[in-house]
């Protein structure tokens, strides 16, 4: 991947972090044949942008509603520590206390005590510079804008794993690089401080998105998958039910996709949009999006971004709107 400059230039540089921020918002419900109604959505821009480039942070929504960003890349090396928030009420960013250590391409969950977890990725632990995958928890209380060690994640370091938090309240994760794409996944109780691992996926696979459907179902959408000779994107999907602790395919993407986002709007469909064709490897970011019904397990075309952003992430945020934070933009050369 090119790095960026450090003026960052250039949004279309390849390999760049972006700093934009972009907001899908349901403009109307219009009725459509058939009596279902649809959300139609329009994506603006924010006015205000993060401090600075990152991709592949923690993004998570607190207890307040409000977009919190942790972490993150703004180059291959550059791991961030920082963290930020986002006020839809003012329209602003403002810093929060920084993470105990550089982090980047972690889960971050809300739990049920109203924390956010931030869980596994990849972490830079001084004296050394450079990036190696971890099974640590940091965990970040809006309400004291403090951090504190969390239980590490059971088994072997892992990276560009996926979370979301359960109708339960309780804190899911999946996947990852273990160090290759794995079927591991794991459950976190708040109430007890205690993981526990659960059945695995159907399918390996990491950088894809999950999300918690209205039935309380997690699903796991698309991912890059092992290949010869590199890795893959799929357009599985899979849902997990914490009643039987199993987990069943689903109606899969429309195309194969993979760094990606997902979020589950205010009428519970789960939105999925940004990413690759191909996991990552290039050539441009995608800009069509889709939603599925839990009822009917299809997914339909939505309107998409407004540019080719990958690495983002998104969250639904205490204003209604889903927010598609941070990325990439451009080919990886």
């Amino acid at each position: 991947m090119r790095r960026c400059t450090a003026l960052f230039l250039s949004f279309a540089i390849a390999g760049c972090s972006d700093d934009r921020i972009t907001v899908p918002s349901p403009s109307l419900v219009a009725v459509a044949p058939g009596g279902q109604a649809d959300v139609v959505m329009a994506w603006t821009t924010l006015a205000t942008n993060l401090s600075a480039p990152r991709f592949l942070p923690g993004v998570a929504t607190g207890p307040d509603g409000r977009v919190y960003v942790f972490g993150g890349q703004g180059g291959l090396l550059s791991t961030q520590a920082t963290g930020e928030v986002y006020d839809a009420a003012t329209d602003a960013w403002s810093f929060i206390a920084p993470m105990p250590r550089r982090r980047a391409n972690q889960a971050a969950v809300l739990g049920s005590d109203g924390r956010i977890y931030n869980v596994a990725g990849l972490v830079i632990v001084p004296p050394s510079t450079g990036n190696v995958s971890t099974t640590s928890v940091d965990v970040y209380d809006p309400a004291t804008n403090s951090w504190t060690a969390g239980p590490s994640l059971p088994g072997v370091p892992r990276q560009n794993l996926t979370g979301t938090a359960g109708l339960d309240g309780r804190v899911y994760v999946a996947g990852g690089n273990a160090p290759t794409q794995s079927t591991g996944a794991f459950v976190f109780d708040p109430t007890t401080g205690v993981w526990t691992t659960i059945a695995p996926m159907l399918t390996p696979r990491s950088s894809f998105a999950m999300a918690t459907g209205p039935s309380g179902r997690i699903y796991a959408i698309g991912g890059t998958i092992p290949a010869s000779p590199t890795v893959t994107a799929t357009a599985a999907v899979e849902a997990y039910d914490p009643a039987t602790n199993s987990w069943t395919a689903v109606a899969s993407l429309p195309g194969t996709r993979g760094m990606h986002a997902a979020a589950t709007g205010t009428d519970g469909r789960i939105y999925v949009f940004g990413g690759t064709v191909n996991g990552g490897q290039g050539p441009t970011g995608l800009t069509d999006a889709f939603a599925y019904d839990e009822a009917t397990n299809s997914w339909s075309p939505v309107p998409g971004p407004n540019v080719p952003r990958w690495a983002g992430r998104g969250t639904l945020g205490g204003d209604g709107r889903i927010y598609f934070v941070a990325g990439s933009l451009g080919p990886l050369a």
